[in-house]
């Protein structure tokens, strides 16, 4: 299931063909060019910059703005630039005319020798759009010129220098300044490159330009190139454009207080229940389910689900020992999942299950311990899940599945299956509609807190944690009121006179899913477990969540109980870590992961669990329950 968050779109694949026309003939005119892109307020600008070729002629400027939801040339930035850096304003067509009145003559090949200096007056040949002459400079600077196009589409910083004397262009470009560390180490990492500043060359020989490839690539610290293939810095420029080049986001889509709601789950909604005891003829249609959806799927032929027949398979393969498996159980259930070591997965499994009837497995040669070949299984696991449960399959998933198959014996008294799908499909709305109050807390454990929470609400920032709390109550705890205490707690101050440490922790059955630090008395720090699968099912989402969050550190989750695909978002403000519940891709992850984990039992931190700050948060961000206390 899509939903309606928006992913990143560049602001110059909108720019009308009066505009493009502006820019192209600047870059096939032959003078050294800077292009920077820069965007203040609500004015996203394109800034060109030509040098004359020769001396006592004007350089040339062009002002492209957007305002308005329109692009257009700036005439009050636009014009002839003198030595002194005076603009003198014309069109943007005059610019382009002066420009073409002074073309290197080197480029231009079809004047023939005797015009090999110099500079040549073409700007009368602008009126024919067949004419020979430009046609031929245009044909021959075509690479050069979709690099800088590129460049400019991405909003990198560039440079693009024409060096007559050993007849090369070179083009230089600029990590965008407003890219965070954590976004450019992310995106090298996924790439599996460093990402820095880059360096192009070209030469000319057999009457055209050509790329240097050797010449090509990053630049390093001493200014030397590390070579690298220009689809290569082209991938990298896309995937690292800079944000002043993205189209502005909708709000009402993105931000909870824009008027965003928290969208569908992306993951499969309608997981089939279990039968306790399916009869035989139930089995067997499983298991013939089973072995056509992993025929089709590229798995093996059924194995022995011991560790040392799975080795003997493998070694005979050659295919080494990372892959995908799925188990075979006896009651005609499947377990799906990948692992770079597929014998130690299995024995991992079979310390779990007692039922285990086989397992088939599909080899991987891209099975690393590197972070970019985890997510490549990752996410192919991910693809399997989905089309295991397409096809009908009684999988036992509990990541990548929206609720666990069978009942929760703990939470479905609770709050019914068809209660628990009208949440995960709009938990924000859910929980506002519903009205149950809280549960009166006894006089024994609200005098068990008190101290703390009388010592809490001295923290200069008691206010504003108790928001962020009830902002995740709102937002991701599936129906908090009825929940409270039951599935999951909120501590206050565990150790009141500690100026360090944990001020709260919100816990789910055993899982800490919301946790607020605090440094020498200065609060901060905090984490929030999201499920992974949700918040990232495609790369681009990886690439705007950095853009939004550019400080946020991802760490695998500790718990066993979370699954695979977990992880803690870590920030170190509070300011971060209310952005991050404002966002409904964040908290729709948070969602999905607070449900599933909310399944498997009871709280188990209850006795810490301070009713005094959970009728605060209900207060400061849930209005549509009441607080019992």
């Amino acid at each position: 299931m899509e939903n309606d968050i928006e992913e990143p779109r560049l602001l110059v694949e909108e720019l009308p063909d009066q505009i493009a026309d502006q820019v192209f003939p600047m870059f096939c005119a032959g003078w050294s060019t800077q292009v920077r892109m820069q965007a203040a307020e609500e004015r996203t600008s394109i800034e060109l910059r030509a040098s004359a070729p020769v001396d006592g002629v004007d350089d040339a400027l062009v002002t492209i703005a957007y305002e308005r939801g329109r692009w257009g040339v700036d005439e009050t930035s636009t014009g002839l630039l003198s030595p002194g850096g005076v603009v003198a304003a014309r069109d943007g067509r005059s610019v382009i005319e002066h420009m073409y009145g002074h073309v290197p003559a080197w480029l231009v090949h079809e004047a023939g020798a005797e015009f090999d200096r110099g500079v040549l007056d073409l700007h009368d040949r602008l009126a024919d759009e067949d004419d020979p002459v430009l046609a031929g400079i245009v044909d021959r600077l075509g690479p050069v010129v979709e690099a800088m196009i590129w460049a400019l589409e991405v909003g990198w910083e560039f440079a693009v220098t024409y060096r007559e004397a050993n007849a090369v262009i070179e083009m230089s470009t600029q990590v965008p300044p407003d890219h965070g560390d954590q976004f450019r180490l992310v995106v090298g990492e996924v790439l599996n490159v460093d990402v820095r500043d880059m360096r192009m060359r070209w030469t000319f020989r057999d009457k055209n330009w050509h790329l240097d490839s050797e010449a090509t690539g990053f630049l390093g610290a001493d200014t030397n190139v590390d070579v690298a293939e220009l689809d290569v810095l082209y991938e990298v420029m896309a995937v690292a454009a800079a944000n002043c080049a993205l189209a502005p986001s909708d709000t009402s889509k993105q931000w909870h207080s824009g008027g965003a709601a928290t969208p569908p789950s992306t993951l499969p909604v309608s997981p089939p229940a279990q039968e306790l005891l399916p009869e035989p003829d139930v089995i067997d249609a499983r298991a013939l389910a089973i072995h056509a959806w992993a025929e089709a799927n590229g798995f093996s032929v059924p194995l022995e689900p011991t560790p040392s027949a799975l080795i003997r398979y493998l070694e005979q393969a050659g295919a080494g020992s990372g892959g995908y498996y799925i188990l075979e159980f006896t009651d005609g259930q499947c377990y799906i999942g990948e692992s770079i070591d597929l014998p130690e997965r299995l024995k991992q499994h079979r310390g779990c299950y007692r039922d285990i009837h086989r397992i088939r497995v599909s080899a991987d040669s891209e099975a690393t311990r590197s972070l970019h070949a985890k997510r490549h299984l990752r996410l192919r696991e991910r693809s399997l899940i989905h089309s295991a449960q397409e096809a009908g399959l009684f999988a036992r998933n509990i990541n990548e599945m929206a609720a666990m198959i069978g009942v929760s014996k703990h939470l479905d008294d609770l709050i019914s299956p068809d209660e628990q799908r009208i949440w995960l499909a709009a938990p924000d709305v859910a929980n506002a509609n519903d009205t149950t109050a809280r549960e009166r807390s006894s006089a024994e454990r609200l005098a068990r807190t008190a101290a703390n929470y009388r010592h809490f609400l001295t923290h200069p920032d008691a206010n504003r944690i108790t928001r962020i709390i009830g902002s995740y109550l709102t937002r991701c705890v599936p129906y908090p009121a009825r929940t409270e205490f039951h599935s999951w707690a909120v501590s206050c101050l565990t150790t009141p006179g500690k100026r360090s440490g944990r001020v709260s922790c919100l816990t789910i059955a055993m899982t800490e899913m919301l946790v607020i630090y605090q440094d020498r008395g200065i609060s901060g720090r905090g984490t929030i477990q999201v499920n992974a699968d949700e918040l990232f099912p495609t790369d681009d989402s990886v690439w705007a969540f950095f853009r939004r969050h550019p400080t946020v550190q991802l760490s695998p989750a500790v718990y066993e109980e979370s699954g695979p695909g977990q992880l803690l978002l870590c920030v170190d403000t509070l300011d971060a870590l209310e952005r991050l519940l404002d966002d409904v891709a964040v908290t729709r992850a948070a969602a999905t992961t607070a449900l599933n984990i909310m399944r498997k039992g009871p709280c188990m931190q209850r006795k810490v669990h301070c009713p005094q700050l959970a009728g605060g948060a209900f207060d400061s961000g849930y209005a549509g329950n009441r607080s019992g206390n």
